[in-house]
């Protein structure tokens, strides 16, 4: 009886979990250095002109349609997060926004009643698919909430309200004739402008340990920019009608995560 008292007992201490065996959830990030790379998705339209009126010369007036849309750009993020509690945090950060640019343009026809002139089906293969480069410098800060953040992947949504810089023009139009003059069609004397900035987004974070992570992140980002509403009054040349308009822009982040401060997981 003693025997198989003694047995029974061993068994039972072979079966409770020794400190280095027993399981432990993910170490929990308080403050999170970031930085990462993303593409601002391109296709949406900015602004179109159905009809601009290009003079020729004296006497000859020909129409072309113009139109500038957005176009996929690199974009470079960084952020600091610090979580007072597991799930809330605090976000503030800087990124350069790509805001590039593609022009397209088709002839139209000419007050003469015919087709329009070479030159001016030159002009128009000139501008048709142009790219343009634009980079908006934002600040911003704002909230993150992360799901279950003891485990080693978790979802993660934010928030954050800003201020978008930006020093080149969305408005300016230009082009050139065969012979390599230039031909100014919209001109935009005040390029440089300061908006508001509202981004909303959400992601996955992987923990990968000895206090680094990797995130992806889906961002919607709201930025207001000038566009062109009308053509010029007086031919080319000009500055056309404008007005600031709010727009929504889809971006994708993958981002290096830095733990600098964390709170040790816990064994269960």
């Amino acid at each position: 009886m003693r025997r198989t008292t003694l047995l029974a007992a061993s068994c039972a201490l072979l079966l409770l979990p020794t400190p280095g065996a027993a399981q432990r959830s993910a170490d929990q990030a308080r403050l999170v250095i970031s930085v990462g790379l993303g593409q601002t998705l391109g296709g949406k339209n900015l602004w179109s002109v159905g009809a601009q009126p290009l003079q020729v010369y004296p006497g000859r007036i020909d129409t072309i349609a113009v139109q500038r849309a957005f176009r996929t750009t690199f974009n470079i993020d960084f952020s600091a997060t610090y979580f007072p509690t597991p799930n809330l945090g605090f976000n503030a950060g800087a990124t350069l926004l790509g805001l590039g640019t593609a022009d397209a343009c088709a002839t139209g026809g000419s007050d003469t009643g015919g087709p329009v002139s070479d030159s001016t089906i030159y002009l128009c293969n000139q501008l048709d698919r142009g790219e343009r480069s634009a980079t908006s410098g934002v600040l911003s800060a704002g909230v993150v909430y992360r799901i279950a953040p003891h485990n080693k992947l978790y979802p993660y949504v934010r928030a954050n309200a800003g201020l978008a810089i930006s020093q080149q023009s969305f408005i300016r139009l230009r082009g050139t004739y065969a012979d390599d003059s230039e031909k100014n069609i919209y001109n935009d004397p005040e390029p440089a402008n300061t908006q508001p900035y509202f981004g909303f987004g959400g992601g996955i974070v992987a923990v990968l340990g000895g206090g680094y992570q990797f995130r992806f992140e889906v961002r919607d980002n709201w930025v207001r920019i000038p566009t062109v509403t009308g053509s010029t009054a007086g031919f080319t040349g000009g500055e056309p009608p404008t007005k600031t308009t709010g727009r929504h822009l889809v971006s994708v982040v993958a981002a290096f995560d830095v733990v600098l401060e964390r709170k040790r997981g816990r064994r269960y």
